[in-house]
C-alpha cells in the first residue's frame, strides 16, 4: 500500500517513521514534509492548505490512504473535498471536526451532554469581556475560540495580565480564529493527555501522557502546543480511564453519531485530573497530540496502519477487546526550541550534532547513580524528530554532516526509549548536550513529576 501523510512537523515526522514499520506500507509520501522526513519518504513540496492539489496529489502518486495529520488541511477540509472525489482519507469530517475546531461548540456540547469541564463564558464584545473578567478572581484561563497551533491561551494571575490577554485576542493577532472568546475557571489537578481513536461509534484509547505545555521550567512561561512530553503514567488509575470513557468519550462520540456527523479519526482529549480522581475536559484536540504523538508512537507495539485503515473501514472491532498493545519501555521528549519562542520565530541557524544521533538505533549512556562512583552504562533507543528545520538555499553537502538550519520556533524534539523514566530522561537530557544551535532552549525539567 502506498500511504501519503498532509504535514510538516514533528508530528508527522513520527507517524511517518511509525508507518515504516508496517509490512502493509510499500511507500510513503509527505507534502509537505522535512529534511528528517525526507530520510524516510518521498516529500512533495505541496502546502497542507492546496487540499485540491493534495488530491491530485495522491491519484498522480497512486495512494491508497491519505492521513489528514496538519491543522492547515483540517481546517480547510480536506477530508470532505477526498470523500467527494472517493478518495480513501484518515481524518474527520469539517462538521465532525468542530468539536475540536471550536471551542464554544465543544463547551456547548458538554454541557448539553453534562460531560465535565471548566465553567466558562463566551464573548465576541471585547468590552463585555472586559467587564466579566473585572468581576472574576485570578488565575483566570482566557482562550481563542480556534486552536491557533497551540497558542494563544493565558493562565493570567492578575486582572492586568488577564486585560493584556484580551487585548492580543481581539486585536486579530491569532487570526479569526479569536473573533470569540472563551473565559474560563481555572482547574487544579495533573494535566493529563489521552488520545482516542474513534471509527464514528466507538473508540479505542492510547496511553495517557503528560505534556508539558509551558515554554519555562517549572510551567512558568507561555503555554505551547508542548514543550516536552513522557508516558506510561504511573499516577492515572483504571478509576480514572473508567469515568474517562463513560462521562466523557461515550458521550461525545454519541452525540456526534447521533447528530448524523459521526467523528472518525484521532480525538486528542487535555484533561485535569482532581484529587477524587475525577476527569474534566480542559481542550480537545482534532488529531494526535503534536508532541505526546513523538513518545506514543515509539511505544506503540501495533501496526498504525492497519490502526488507520480500520478507522476509514468504519471499524475498530478488531481492537475493542484487548486495546492497542504498548512496549513495556518509558520514552520521555525534550523539544528544543529558538529561544524566543512562541513571541518570535527567528530562524536560519545553522544545526550541529545531529549525525551521530540520526545513525544510531541503540546508544549507549552513562548515568550517575551515586556521586564519587563510577557511572553505570545504559542503553537507549534515540529518535530525532524534525519540528522546524530546513536545508539552507544554495548549500552543497561536501561530506560531513548534513546542512541543516532552523526553520520555525519548535526546532527539533529529542525522545528516548528506556527501561525506566529515569534512564530515558538522564540519556536524552546528555543527548541533547550533543545538539547545538544558535538561541537553543529547552526544558530542563521534563519528566521531575513523574519521578515524584
Amino acid at each position: 500500500m502506498r500511504v501519503m501523510v498532509v504535514g510538516s512537523g514533528g508530528r508527522e515526522h513520527a507517524v511517518v517513521w511509525k508507518l515504516r514499520q508496517s509490512p502493509n506500507v510499500t511507500e510513503v509520501i509527505c507534502a509537505p514534509g522535512n529534511p528528517g522526513i525526507a530520510r524516510l519518504a518521498t516529500c512533495v513540496d505541496v502546502p497542507p492548505h492546496a487540499v485540491e492539489k493534495l488530491a491530485d496529489l495522491a491519484v498522480v502518486q497512486r495512494v491508497d490512504l491519505t492521513i489528514a495529520s496538519a491543522e492547515e488541511c483540517l481546517g480547510n477540509g480536506i477530508v470532505d473535498y477526498f470523500n467527494t472525489r472517493r478518495q480513501r482519507i484518515f481524518g474527520p469530517t469539517s462538521e465532525a471536526a468542530r468539536l475540536a475546531f471550536s471551542r464554544y461548540f465543544a463547551k456547548e456540547l458538554m454541557l448539553k451532554h453534562k460531560v465535565p469541564t471548566a465553567r466558562y463564558a463566551a464573548f465576541d464584545r471585547e468590552d463585555l469581556a472586559r467587564a466579566y473578567i473585572a468581576s472574576r478572581k485570578p488565575p483566570i484561563v482566557i482562550k481563542p475560540d480556534g486552536p491557533c497551533h497551540g497558542l494563544g491561551v493565558t493562565i493570567a494571575q492578575s486582572q492586568q495580565e488577564a486585560h493584556q490577554a484580551l487585548t492580543e485576542l481581539f486585536s486579530g493577532r491569532f487570526g479569526r480564529s479569536t473573533k470569540t472568546v472563551i473565559v474560563e475557571e481555572h482547574l487544579d489537578g495533573q494535566e493529563v493527555s489521552l488520545e482516542v481513536v474513534c471509527d464514528g461509534s466507538r473508540a479505542v484509547m492510547m496511553l495517557p501522557v503528560h505534556v508539558h505545555r509551558h515554554r519555562l521550567d517549572e510551567d512558568h512561561g507561555p503555554i505551547t502546543p508542548g514543550t516536552g512530553a513522557y508516558a506510561p503514567l504511573s499516577g492515572v488509575s483504571d478509576k480514572v480511564i473508567e469515568a474517562v470513557v463513560t462521562r466523557i468519550t461515550d458521550p461525545l462520540i454519541a452525540a456526534l453519531q447521533n447528530s448524523g456527523t459521526p467523528y472518525r479519526g484521532v480525538l486528542n482529549f487535555n484533561l485535569s485530573i482532581d484529587h477524587h480522581d475525577q476527569p474534566r475536559v480542559l481542550s480537545i484536540g482534532p488529531m494526535l497530540s503534536e508532541v505526546g504523538s513523538q513518545v506514543l508512537m515509539p511505544l506503540l507495539d501495533e501496526d498504525l496502519f492497519e490502526i488507520f485503515w480500520a478507522v476509514t473501514e468504519g471499524n475498530l472491532a478488531h481492537f475493542l477487546d484487548s486495546g492497542f498493545k504498548f512496549s513495556p519501555y518509558y520514552c520521555l521528549a525534550v523539544v528544543m526550541c529558538q529561544q524566543d519562542y512562541p513571541q518570535t520565530e527567528r530562524t536560519g541557524a545553522r544545526i550541529h550534532g545531529l549525525d551521530a544521533l540520526e545513525a544510531s538505533d541503540v546508544l549507549r549512556v552513562e548515568k550517575q547513580v551515586v556521586e564519587e562512583a563510577r557511572p553505570i552504562t545504559i542503553n537507549v533507543r534515540p529518535f530525532v524528530f524534525h519540528e522546524g528545520t530546513a536545508k539552507p538555499a544554495n548549500s552543497v553537502n561536501t561530506g560531513g554532516e548534513p546542512l541543516l538550519e532552523t526553520a520555525s520556533g519548535r526546532v527539533l524534539t529529542l525522545a528516548v526509549l528506556a527501561e525506566s523514566l529515569l534512564d530515558a530522561k538522564v540519556a536524552a537530557y546528555e543527548l541533547a548536550r550533543k545538539v547545538e544551535f544558535d538561541g537553543i532552549q529547552y526544558r530542563r525539567d521534563i519528566g521531575d513529576r513523574g519521578l515524584g
